[in-house]
């Protein structure tokens, strides 16, 4: 069960990454935005890529993030799990 909840989190995490990263900068980007159509990256606002088989902009998340935020869930959880015990 944990670990099943450990994926969602990861899972949530990125999700949470990919809305923080399309919305950065946004309204002062006359190109593609994330989800637009394009051909190249050029067609694409700083800080997105164009997916080849989409054919859309899509954030670029770098594996340092997704760690870092692995990272923070982890010792959230660790510090949850440190906490008295209640009673029964």
């Amino acid at each position: 069960m944990s670990k099943v909840l450990l994926l969602a989190l990861i899972g949530l995490m990125a999700a949470t990454l990919i809305t923080a990263r399309s919305t950065d900068k946004q309204s002062e980007c006359r190109l593609g935005r994330h989800g637009d159509p394009c051909v190249s990256a050029s067609q694409c606002c700083p800080g997105l890529r164009c997916h080849s088989y989409a054919g859309r902009c899509q954030v670029i998340i770098t594996t340092e993030e997704i760690l870092a935020q692995r990272e923070k869930i982890l010792s959230k959880n660790k510090n949850k799990n440190k906490s008295p015990a209640q009673g029964a």
